[in-house]
């Protein structure tokens, strides 16, 4: 086998395998995070209080976590027929319900993107609006507030439930077989080019 080739296979597997772990890592260290913060903040102020805090307060995250799941089940060629927000049932805040459509490889796309939306989503929205700030030098003080808040209600809420994680495996080989075969015939590194991007990211002050 060619050595360039054999390397573009390489570098194809690895930067599919550190996207795989980076969406799921990230929901579930968020996961994690969440629930540290509720039960801090329920053993200061009360349960009530704490769930308040974390579940209401933070809407704009919850909103943004259940409209994720619904967009990427969406954009992916499912059915949506049910979105609910805050519809309280144990841990979970909401829920979206859709019904996968098309050939099988089609329908593992739907699964397993739309499960994992959340983080794939709350990347992209915390990316943009992290952009949004550097282009700006001129916020004021209330504005750099809802910027926060917002992106800290987002935060908070692109986590992956067990149950998410349980649903995205059901497509997983067909989501990574594809992902896989993007990076290998683009030779795009993912890898690389993020880890320039965060060198020369820089917040404006």
């Amino acid at each position: 086998m060619d050595s360039a080739i054999k390397e573009q296979l390489i570098v194809a597997g690895y930067n599919t395998i550190f996207i795989l772990a980076l969406v799921i890592g990230i929901g579930l260290l968020l996961n994690t995070f969440k629930m540290k913060i509720l039960d801090l903040l329920c053993k200061l102020f009360g349960k009530k209080v704490g769930e308040f805090m974390v579940n209401r307060l933070t809407f704009i995250g919850v909103i943004h976590h259940e409209l994720s799941h619904a967009f990427m089940a969406l954009i992916c060629g499912a059915q949506v027929t049910e979105v609910s927000i805050f519809k309280f049932k144990g841990d979970t805040l909401g829920n979206v319900k859709f019904i996968p459509r098309g050939p099988k490889m089609f329908r593992d796309l739907q699964m397993c993107f739309a499960a994992l939306a959340p983080a794939i989503c709350g990347i992209s929205t915390l990316y943009l609006m992290s952009y949004f700030i550097n282009m700006r030098c001129d916020l004021v003080w209330w504005e750099w507030i809802i910027l926060i808040y917002i992106e800290l209600s987002v935060l908070l809420h692109m986590t992956l439930s067990k149950v998410d994680i349980k649903a995205a495996f059901r497509g997983m080989f067909t989501t990574l077989t594809i992902i896989y075969i993007i990076f290998f015939f683009t030779k795009f590194n993912f890898v690389i080019e993020l880890t320039e991007m965060v060198k020369s990211f820089k917040i404006k002050v």
